[in-house]
């Protein structure tokens, strides 16, 4: 009797050393599925799904998206971005929202890093290949390298938070799926150093980087981009995120065409997710790494050049580890070059309002 006791106490402690990984609100952020603060670049063409925000740098340092200035002067429209784009010196209400919004997901980000009690501590030494992870916490002392195809399993309420100290690295034509109902919402990746996810992988959930995020040349990102510094892009994929769907059968929002000329009203608060992670099941989680055991640190490299940005960004080199502006930001001047041709309906260049999950945006014309 007194060892069954025994036994039920020390399960008792194992189970409460360890916590659910929760959602991490990241505020009025939450309506962007872009956001930087230095720059944001593309070579062309990108396809984003999803508002743009930039700011404290202004709308001269987003390039590569030859945009157009929306009759109402308080964001930018492009041809490759089905939403709208903001900038800190466009008009209105637009520069401080755009600051809440930098705010927010900086306190996201110091959110993420700050749930206590990780479930899996350097698993794997920060090598991800050919694996299935259940919700959790994942801490991370070490760069980690996303090798193989990870497959994300669990239910609609499920979470996980990767807590990455160094940086996150996505090898080429790498997918990061999911399984059993999980949301792309209930998963984010907090980065202190780069992150650089290579050409033709997929990945899902929220990335926020305290420095750069780096898209390679058709890579496909169902979630949001938050960074500290800057956002490039390579002919790259970013959609908003859709609840409830799998990467694998996940469409684009498709938008109707529209009449309406009002333009899109920023909002200044977003409600927090409700969502409450379930008990993760014992049997299908991998084995905690020991916090006492060093893992190995990888510095991973891009495979070749013709991978790496074209405007002249490092894939995580230590110049972006500190936060220092990339050349993303090296071309201003570009919102008046190759303005879109409005569609004959008036909607904005032909695609409409678009409805993205939690907000909604009103077309805007452009000034032509």
């Amino acid at each position: 009797m007194l060892a069954i006791l025994s036994l039920c106490t020390v399960a008792s402690l194992v189970s409460t050393a360890h916590a659910i990984a929760t959602p991490v609100d990241v505020g009025t952020a939450k309506q962007f599925v872009i956001l930087a603060q230095s720059g944001i670049s593309t070579t062309p063409d990108s396809n984003i799904t999803g508002h743009m925000g930039l700011s404290p740098a202004p709308s001269s340092y987003i390039t590569g998206f030859s945009m157009a200035m929306a009759q109402a002067g308080d964001n930018s429209l492009s041809n490759q971005v089905l939403g709208n784009i903001f900038a800190a010196n466009y008009g209105f209400a637009t520069p401080g929202k755009l600051t809440q919004a930098t705010n927010d997901a900086r306190t996201g980000y110091n959110t993420a890093m700050a749930q206590p009690n990780p479930d899996f501590f350097n698993y794997q030494a920060g090598g991800l290949d050919t694996l299935t992870l259940p919700p959790g916490i994942y801490k991370y002392t070490t760069d980690v390298n996303i090798k193989g195809p990870v497959t994300l399993a669990g239910g609609p309420d499920d979470v996980w938070v990767f807590q990455i100290s160094g940086r996150l690295t996505q090898a080429v034509a790498s997918f990061v799926t999911m399984s059993g109902g999980a949301k792309s919402t209930n998963v984010y990746w907090a980065t202190a150093q780069s992150t650089y996810l290579g050409p033709a992988s997929k990945n899902v959930g929220t990335f926020m980087s305290q420095t750069n995020i780096i898209l390679g040349t058709g890579a496909e990102v169902l979630g949001q981009l938050l960074a500290q510094t800057a956002v490039v892009l390579q002919q790259a994929t970013v959609s908003s995120p859709n609840d409830g769907s799998s990467f694998q059968n996940y469409a684009p929002v498709e938008a109707q065409p529209s009449s309406s000329q009002a333009p899109y009203v920023l909002s200044s608060t977003v409600a927090a997710s409700s969502a409450s992670p379930a008990a993760v099941s014992s049997a299908a989680a991998p084995a905690p790494a020991s916090s006492s055991a060093a893992a190995a640190q990888a510095t991973p490299a891009p495979e070749s050049a013709d991978q790496s940005p074209a405007n002249g960004n490092t894939q995580g080199s230590d110049a972006n580890a500190q936060g220092s502006n990339p050349n993303a930001q090296a071309a201003p001047g570009n919102e008046a070059a190759a303005s879109p041709s409005p569609a004959a309906n008036g909607s904005d260049n032909g695609r409409g309002a678009p409805v993205y999950g939690g907000y909604s945006s009103a077309s805007a014309t452009s000034s032509a």
